[in-house]
């Protein structure tokens, strides 16, 4: 029985120096790494995440950047899934076509919640030469006081819908308040390994 307890204590030794062998200082991690599916995508650590489960035609994952939560407006992205074959769509019309169409909806949906829209222009769709992606930028000015909100900003927005074929497609939304910061929102799709 000696020999046994002796056996056991040697292993909890092992197990913990193991362990602690492994152990990761969280204040040298800059990025944490996603897995959405069918690639993963890198978020800072002090950017605010909301996952949910994925469903077609919704959005199940949000990221604030450097959440600060106490401004009016957080710059944010998200990105929802689709099985619809988003090649088709891309095969339908032209890109900036597709981009105006696609910026009508949130500028209607603006103004019926009492939301002033201005200034709403497409100002970059383009595909990707293989037609698997359409990249769009959007610029409005927004006045938010008929909701009892005092707030009135210009709104920086891009798209980039991807068609993954068989495993359907991924839809991108980014909303800045400056074009820098849209573009540093962007470069996260850098970030993306597809499995």
């Amino acid at each position: 029985m000696k020999k046994l307890a002796s056996l056991l204590i040697c292993l909890c030794c092992l197990c913990a120096f193991a362990l602690a062998e492994g152990e990761i200082d969280l204040d040298s991690v800059e990025t944490l790494t996603y897995d959405l599916g069918d690639f993963t995508i890198d978020v800072s650590v002090d950017d605010y995440v909301q996952q949910s489960e994925k469903a077609d035609n919704a959005v199940f994952f949000v990221v604030y950047p450097d959440f600060a939560g106490s401004t009016d407006f957080n710059p944010y992205y998200n990105i929802a899934w689709t099985q619809q074959d988003l090649s088709a769509v891309f095969n339908q019309m032209e890109a900036a076509e597709l981009a105006q169409k696609q910026l009508d909806g949130p500028v209607a949906s603006y103004n019926a919640m009492g939301v002033a829209v201005d200034n709403a222009q497409v100002t970059r769709a383009e595909y990707s030469e293989d037609l698997s992606t359409l990249t769009m930028h959007t610029v409005m000015d927004v006045d938010y006081s008929g909701m009892g909100v005092d707030l009135q900003m210009t709104l920086h927005q891009a798209q980039v819908w991807m068609d993954l074929g068989e495993a359907g497609g991924y839809i991108f939304s980014f909303t800045a308040a400056d074009e820098p910061g849209l573009e540093a929102m962007l470069a996260c799709m850098d970030t993306l390994q597809f499995s």
